[in-house]
């Protein structure tokens, strides 16, 4: 694969996990698991390396490279990638090929492939680009919002609030997470009311 960077190594490396690993045993049914601890029966796993991941390296990932990238993640038996973000290139150059990415990736049958769309503007290009499912993110810190996507919470949820109602225009299904849910690199510790506050405004 040539000089592909070690993040992209890292994830590469993950199929292998999933197929040599076996993190769940037997001993006790999940059902009845799930039951005496209160937990769900079952977690949803979304593979976000492809756009995450990669939009922090400082190299520009050539764009074949995230094709074969995502294209070895849908092998692992992942149920979702989250393949791009629609953004604007200025602010985040790593995902300035993200029609190309989404168009170039072979879809398998029972994987979704998600894209984070944090305006109208990317949701439209997203869709455009034959995206079937769109994520949207509020952080649960204010210092967070600032920096990454540069506006406050309400602010980012009153962008946000514009996609879903597109989406749902359009039968688009949208997910939505909280960032910062654990702590924050600037403000440290999160407090859990303020993710949950979070979460009950971005389901509406």
């Amino acid at each position: 694969m040539g000089n592909v960077p070690i993040a992209v190594k890292h994830c590469l490396s993950y199929q292998h996990l999933l197929k040599e690993h076996f993190w769940i045993t037997d001993d006790i049914p999940l059902e009845q698991e799930s039951q005496s601890s209160g937990f769900p029966s079952h977690v949803k796993i979304v593979e976000v390396g492809p756009r995450d991941g990669l939009q922090n390296e400082k190299t520009i990932v050539p764009t074949e490279i995230k094709i074969e990238f995502i294209n070895r993640l849908s092998e692992t038996g992942l149920d979702a990638i989250e393949v791009t973000s629609f953004v604007s290139s200025k602010w985040v150059p790593q995902m300035a090929d993200h029609s190309e990415v989404m168009k170039g990736i072979k879809k398998h049958p029972g994987v979704r492939y998600p894209v984070l769309t944090p305006n109208l503007q990317g949701f439209h290009a997203a869709i455009a680009a034959g995206a079937k499912e769109v994520a949207v993110f509020g952080a649960a810190s204010e210092s967070f919002s600032k920096m990454n996507i540069n506006c406050s919470i309400e602010e980012s949820l009153s962008k946000f609030e514009e996609v879903a109602k597109s989406a749902r225009d359009m039968n688009i299904p949208v997910r939505g997470y909280v960032s910062c849910a654990l702590g924050c690199p600037y403000e440290g510790n999160v407090v859990p009311d303020k993710v949950a506050e979070v979460r009950i405004l971005l389901c509406g």
